[in-house]
């Protein structure tokens, strides 16, 4: 996201994970209900029935009104059954927020999961 922001000047843009297979995507509907929620951002999910998948990706927790409240990367203890797509639609506002994410002190990287746990 970094690499990109300023060819994004600010535009809302979708961020695909290259490590992750999308089969028999929705993307149109997901555009149309990006637009309609006014949220900084969507996450792409999908419940799976092997919570052992959860685990190799990353875990969601969510409050009554389906907003996020933690993001955990490759959890030990899965919040349930639901998994990230590897999909997220972002407003261009998120840009500004890049600087905001610390710096992983192994990786040397700002990671998403950061930039989810930020608290928007």
């Amino acid at each position: 996201m970094e690499s990109a922001k300023e060819v994004l000047n600010g535009d809302d843009f979708m961020l695909v994970l290259g490590d992750e297979f999308i089969v028999n995507n929705n993307y149109k509907d997901a555009i149309e209900k990006f637009k309609k929620n006014g949220n900084h951002c969507m996450i792409g999910t999908i419940e799976v029935d092997d919570i052992n998948l959860v685990r190799r990706t990353y875990t969601f927790k969510y409050d009554k009104n389906k907003n996020l409240v933690d993001f955990i990367e490759k959890p030990k203890k899965p919040y349930n059954n639901i998994m990230g797509t590897g999909n997220v639609f972002f407003s261009g506002s998120i840009l500004k927020l890049l600087d905001d994410v610390p710096v992983n002190p192994i990786r040397g990287e700002r990671e998403l999961v950061d930039l989810f746990n930020l608290r928007l």
